[in-house]
C-alpha cells in the first residue's frame, strides 16, 4: 500500500500542472499513470511542438459552463508565467498561440517533469486505475494489485480521443459507483468523414472557404480557413472545429467576399476573355484546376474539351451558386485522429472549485470535463489551469 495526502488519476497535461500546484503547497503526491511514462499525449500536440496556450484564451474561448470555467481561468491563467517559473520560456506567433521558444514538446514535458522530481511529486506508472473505494480515506486499486490511500484524489484521466496515447473514455467507469454522469463523448478536432465520389479527385489539395455545419438540416455552426480535401475526409483547422457539433453536412463556400450575382458576372467575364479555350481551363483562375473541373462537372455534362464558348449562361448561374453553396454529407469525426473530446464530467456534478458534488474530497480537471475549445491552445491552455485550479482546491481541504 502507497499512502500519500493527495492521488492523481492520470498523467497527462492537466495531472501534471496538478501535481506541482499541489506539491508547491506541501502536500504529498502520487501520479498513478496507466502507460509506462507520463505525459505521452503531450508529445503529440502541435505537431511535435506544443502549442501550450493561446493569448486570447478567455471564458468565451470554450464550450461548456462558465460557473466551471470561469473560476480556473481568473485565477490560474497566466500560463507564461507558469511556465517561466519551470525554467521554459516561450514565444506567441502572429496568431497568438504559444509555443515553447525550443519548438519542441519535448521541452514542455520535460520541465513538468523536472519540476514534479524537485518538488517530490512521484509517478507511479503501469498503474491502471479499475477502482476506487472511500470511507476515511480513498483507496485507488491497479490492475497489477498495487493500491494507493489518498486523503485527496483529483481525476485527471483525459477524455476518449487519442486513445493511442492512452486516453480511452474507459477510465470513466471509476466514476460509475457514485452516479456521476457524465455527458455523451464525441469526438472534437477532428478531420470528418466523407464518402462524396469527387473526393478521390480532389485528394490532397486545399481551399479557403467559409464552412457551415448542417445537422437534420438546420445550420448548427460555422467556421473559415483552410479545407484540406483527403481520399475519405474533410479536415483543416475550420472543419477540425465543427466536428464537435456532429455535423451530417457541410457547406463550402469558395468565395465568401462575393455574393452570388457577383460570381457570375466574374465567371461571365472570364468566358469572355477565354472564347477559345477549353472548358477545363476556363477557371484556373479562381480555383486550383481539379477543383474547377469537380466543380463544372457538378453541374454540367460539357465535355472537358469543348470550348468555353458552350459554357452558356445558365451553366454559369448554377457554378455560382455551387461555389456560394458546395454540399458535402459528412459522418462522424475519427477517435483516432480526434485532439480533444467533446463530453465528459457534466457541469453540474463539480463545484466552481472542480469538487466531485457526490464524491467530496475528490476533484476533476481538464480533458475529463465538458469543456473544450477550439484549435490554437485552448485546451491545453484549460489543462494547466483547470489542474492548478483542482490542486488548489484540495490543497485548501488539507489544510
Amino acid at each position: 500500500m502507497y499512502y500519500c495526502d493527495i492521488a492523481i488519476i492520470g498523467g497527462g497535461a492537466s495531472a501534471l500542472a496538478a501535481a506541482i500546484e499541489a506539491a508547491r503547497g506541501g502536500a504529498f503526491v502520487y501520479i498513478l499513470e496507466k502507460l509506462p511514462r507520463v505525459g505521452k499525449k503531450l508529445l503529440v500536440t502541435g505537431n511535435g511542438r506544443c502549442n501550450l496556450s493561446n493569448l486570447s484564451a478567455n471564458t468565451q474561448s470554450f464550450c461548456g459552463d462558465t460557473r466551471i470555467i470561469a473560476p480556473a481561468l481568473d485565477k490560474f491563467g497566466e500560463i507564461v508565467e507558469f511556465f517561466e517559473s519551470l525554467g521554459l520560456y516561450t514565444r506567441a506567433d502572429n496568431e497568438g498561440r504559444l509555443y515553447p521558444m525550443s519548438n519542441a514538446a519535448t521541452a514542455v514535458l520535460d520541465a513538468l517533469r523536472l519540476e514534479c522530481t524537485r518538488l517530490g511529486a512521484t509517478e507511479l506508472c503501469d498503474f491502471e486505475a479499475v477502482s476506487i473505494e472511500k470511507d476515511e480515506f480513498f483507496r485507488i486499486s491497479a490492475a497489477d494489485g498495487r493500491k494507493v490511500q489518498a486523503k485527496k484524489i483529483i481525476f485527471a484521466c483525459g477524455g476518449k480521443a487519442a486513445p493511442k496515447q492512452g486516453t480511452d473514455g474507459s477510465a470513466f467507469k471509476l466514476l460509475k459507483p457514485f452516479g456521476i454522469k457524465i455527458t455523451h463523448l464525441s469526438p472534437a478536432l477532428s478531420p470528418l468523414a466523407c464518402s462524396a465520389q469527387e473526393l478521390r479527385a480532389l485528394k490532397g489539395l486545399r481551399a479557403q472557404a467559409a464552412v457551415h455545419a448542417y445537422k437534420n438540416g438546420d445550420l448548427v455552426a460555422q467556421s473559415k480557413g483552410e479545407v484540406q480535401f483527403g481520399e475519405n475526409a474533410l479536415s483543416g483547422i475550420c472543419v477540425f472545429d465543427l466536428a464537435a457539433f456532429t455535423p451530417d453536412e457541410l457547406s463550402l463556400d469558395l468565395m465568401p467576399e462575393y455574393t452570388e450575382d457577383d460570381i457570375f458576372n466574374i465567371l461571365t467575364d472570364i468566358i469572355s476573355r477565354r472564347e477559345y479555350a477549353t472548358a477545363e481551363d476556363a477557371f484556373t483562375g479562381l480555383f486550383n484546376k481539379r477543383i474547377a473541373q469537380c466543380l463544372l462537372r457538378r453541374v454540367s455534362k460539357l465535355p472537358f474539351n469543348a470550348p468555353c464558348s458552350e459554357i452558356y449562361p445558365d451553366v454559369l448561374h448554377d457554378l455560382a451558386s455551387i461555389i456560394k453553396d458546395w454540399r458535402f454529407p459528412v459522418g462522424d469525426g475519427d477517435w483516432d485522429k480526434a485532439q480533444v473530446t467533446c463530453g465528459g464530467i457534466a457541469a453540474d456534478e463539480l463545484t466552481p472549485e472542480l469538487e466531485l458534488r457526490r464524491l467530496p474530497d475528490a476533484y476533476a480537471c481538464g480533458e475529463a470535463l465538458d469543456v473544450h475549445g477550439p484549435c490554437g491552445g485552448f485546451n491545453l491552455h484549460w489543462a494547466w489551469a483547470s489542474g492548478r485550479q483542482a490542486a488548489s482546491s484540495a490543497l485548501a481541504g488539507l489544510r
